[in-house]
């Protein structure tokens, strides 16, 4: 009985062990589900599902060493570096000998020593100690030699930094971020050294780094020829970095000399020579500070280098305000704009909570704002926007501290002064405010979410709410302290109007970092113009379209101060796809008459073919003699497809007059000579003229064709019955119909109405075309303006 208990105890033994034993195995199986699962959250920024998942891998096996990294790189990522130090402290503890643990945990306590806190050196030393214990045991792992070059910059010891830095590139060439990296190690040694000195240390390091940035010693002194002929000189097959970097740093030079066309050829070049990765980096480097959040996953999703030229060309196709012309406008005004930001707003230091006067994250600013290392926020709201419209600064003011419950109620709006400015733009209206907080240096302007001194928030009560609302409480709280009003306000209520001035800061930063736009010269005259596009059947699929529009002749009496003859001026048009890819681009020179009559115009037309589609289209205008008058007008072009067979019918054409042709002429449509009205408005004393064509048409068996038309005029707005009783009237104030037999399946058509029985007004035309054989009908409609 006892062998027998026993030989029962040890196969139950072995059942449990090896239940035991798979039980262990499914776990870690589970853990490294979780963990992958937690990496996908990760990659997509869900921040919260990804801590969720990394536990819930760790609550399975608490020595699962890759729940531990996975916890490290989320902290990282949220730039909590202590809790970072901390987790990847504990993935140490589980493997000592783990590289990742050790890469991650030297990054930590690097970003950890540039708080300045008791504790700064030891995290420098630790950072220190666990970078040199991986580049004894693996100098190729990942980017180590690059990282460590980071720690160096803290230091301000630039020659170690780049010669770190520079190692790590030829080590490991495949590696994108340290060739960025090492790029603004350079920029940043530039930017605290004396031109001079550095001048002098780079022709003492023999590599194309420093050739390069000997090169950029002279442009940032205002050598700029030399400097042209020195980065020029650099352009070879094997030069270390990408053309790229080459061509971004001449567009500058040329920006500086005020040599658009240069600037433009320049990028054009850079984007159209992108072969890898590496060199959409660098056109990424100078432009991504005007990044939507949409288009920055866009571009981490790119692959090939045609993506990434496609990419960057309608980048700035899209934001062109004239792309008719042969430079792209805001293309070249950001370059200006990275000059003045250069010379201005530069800030590469620590951006750490404790120098960031958004403490409690109340911005949620959008993730394009994190890609700035640059510049300060003053810097990168002038890049997006150009000077501000106004500008106010405090340059006094009380030193009390904000805080709730710390100190009396009535000074609640008393923080103490810092350095401030607040910058408004108009249409739309936008207000920034930044300072340089408690415990920031140097240059480092910050967006604040609220102004919490109460003379800041005086000095800016002329802009209106929600400053004049704020003023009024506090003055009123004040009155009360002073015993000359009886107690109305409370904490309450200035608790509310803190957060309503938080939440407009919150509205419009996530506004102002989610877009950008050109600026127009301050003494801009603005031509105006209308477009009228119409559609007409084009040959094999494609449908021709004509834009007609109208160029006003006063503006440039107005802005040449000529009393007869001609000015120059230049029309322009452009059409991009749907993908802002460019497909058309014309201008055109136009002799514009100096009349007396604030009504004329030169009325014409442009003419595109194009497949059926929708596309951009822009119209653009402006004097050659003045260049602050110009215009341009963008919009929706939608291509129908005129092609196909049944009835169809082009768009109307309005024209001031039609008479049968003589000649050839532009103006010339199947016998009749228009002279078109793209503006739409005609006098009740005048005939309103239409053309248009017909496509078809049904025949008989005696090859005749059969058609109504109908046109009907009726109010854009339905007008009111008599003394504004029973409601409304919309019935048609003009309604003519006709039936034609023809031969011909496809027709032009013209019409002239008599409308001196109208009412001056806004109304809709319809024109209505039916087949009387086939029964089909289509419609087409036109806005017109009728005037007394």
């Amino acid at each position: 009985m006892q062998r027998a208990f026993s030989g029962n105890w040890c196969w139950r033994g072995m059942l449990l062990l090896g239940a035991l034993i798979l039980s262990c195995k499914v776990h870690a199986q589970s853990a490294a589900q979780l963990v992958d699962e937690g990496d996908a959250w990760l990659a997509r920024g869900s921040y919260r599902e990804a801590e969720k998942t990394y536990r819930e891998a760790l609550a399975l096996d608490q020595r699962y060493l890759p729940a531990y990294l996975g916890l490290t790189r989320l902290a990282m990522v949220r730039e909590n570096w202590r809790e970072a130090s901390d987790w990847a402290g504990k993935a140490l503890q589980i493997d000592s000998n783990s590289l990742a643990a050790r890469y991650f945990l030297a990054i930590s306590e690097r970003e950890r020593a540039q708080y300045q806190t008791p504790f700064q050196a030891t995290h420098r030393r630790e950072a220190r100690r666990h970078f040199e214990w991986i580049l004894e045991r693996d100098s190729l792992y990942r980017d180590v030699l690059y990282q460590y070059a980071l720690l160096y910059r803290q230091d301000s010891n630039y020659a170690r930094a780049i010669a770190l830095a520079e190692a790590q590139l030829r080590l490991r060439p495949d590696l994108d971020e340290p060739a960025i990296g090492l790029f603004r190690i350079y920029h940043s040694f530039l930017n605290h050294t004396n031109l001079d000195e550095a001048s002098r240390w780079l022709a003492t390091h023999p590599t194309d780094y420093a050739r390069f940035f000997a090169a950029e010693v002279l442009r940032r002194k205002g050598q700029l020829r030399e400097a042209d002929a020195a980065f020029a000189a650099l352009v070879h097959p094997g030069f270390a970095w990408p053309p790229q970097a080459i061509y971004l740093a001449r567009a500058r030079i040329w920006t500086a000399l005020n040599r658009p066309d240069s600037v433009q050829a320049l990028i054009d070049r850079a984007i159209g020579s992108i072969d890898r990765p590496l060199g959409a980096h660098f056109v990424f480097e100078d432009c991504k500070y005007i990044f939507t959040a949409q288009e920055l996953e866009t571009y981490r999703r790119l692959q090939t280098p045609a993506e990434y030229q496609a990419f960057f060309r309608a980048f700035w196709e899209r934001r062109d305000p004239m792309p008719g012309r042969s430079i792209n406008l805001r293309l070249i005004e950001h370059y200006h704009r990275l000059l003045v930001a250069e010379r201005d707003y530069a800030y590469d230091g620590p951006r750490l909570w404790h120098n960031d006067p958004d403490k409690f994250g109340e911005l949620e600013l959008p993730v394009t704002y994190a890609l700035n290392r640059e510049f300060n926020d003053k810097g990168l709201i002038y890049l997006r926007y150009g000077a501000p419209d106004e500008r106010i600064v405090t340059v006094r003011g009380e030193i009390n501290t904000f805080r709730a419950g710390s100190v009396s109620r009535e000074r609640e709006f008393a923080m103490g002064w810092v350095p401030n400015e607040s910058w408004r733009y108009y249409n739309p209206r936008m207000d920034f405010h930044f300072v340089i907080d408690e415990g920031a240096t140097g240059n480092n302007w910050r967006l604040t979410p609220v102004l919490a001194n109460a003379q800041m928030i005086e000095d800016r009560e002329i802009w209106g709410p929600p400053y004049s609302r704020i003023m009024s409480t506090l003055r009123t709280k004040w009155e009360v302290e002073a015993g000359l009003r009886p107690p109305q306000p409370t904490a309450l209520e200035l608790a509310e109007l803190r957060e309503e001035m938080v939440a407009q800061s919150q509205t419009t930063y996530r506004q102002g970092l989610s877009s950008d736009r050109y600026q127009w010269p301050r003494n801009l005259v603005v031509l105006p113009l209308e477009a009228l596009p119409l559609a007409f059947r084009g040959d094999s699929g494609y449908t021709r379209i004509e834009i007609y529009y109208a160029l006003p002749a006063a503006p440039f009496r107005e802005v040449t101060g000529k009393s007869g003859g001609y000015t120059p001026a230049e029309l322009g048009f452009a059409v991009h796809d749907s993908a802002w890819q460019p497909l058309v681009a014309q201008t055109q020179r136009r002799n514009i008459p100096i009349l007396p009559d604030p009504t004329a115009a030169i009325n014409d037309f442009v003419t595109v073919t194009l497949r059926p589609g929708t596309y951009q289209a822009t119209l653009h205008g402006r004097s050659l003699e003045a260049e602050r008058l110009q215009g341009s007008v963008r919009f929706a072009l939608k291509v129908p497809d005129l092609s196909g067979p049944g009835l169809q019918m082009s768009d109307l054409l309005p024209a001031w007059r039609m008479e049968p042709s003589s000649g050839q002429s532009r103006f010339d449509r199947n016998g009749w000579h228009l002279w078109p009205n793209p503006l739409r408005r005609f006098s009740v004393r005048q005939a309103v003229f239409l053309y248009f064509e017909i496509y078809g048409l049904t025949p008989n068996g005696q090859q005749r064709t059969r058609y109504t038309v109908e046109y009907t005029l009726r109010p854009t707005k339905p007008r009111k019955k008599f003394l504004g009783l029973f409601g409304s009237d919309d019935r048609p104030v003009l309604r003519l119909k006709s039936t034609h037999e023809d031969t011909r399946t496809i027709l032009a058509e013209h019409a002239e109405l008599d409308v001196r029985q109208v009412d001056p007004g806004a109304y809709l035309l319809e024109v209505r075309v039916t087949d009387e054989h086939s029964g089909a009908s289509v419609l087409r409609t036109l806005a017109l303006e009728l005037t007394s």
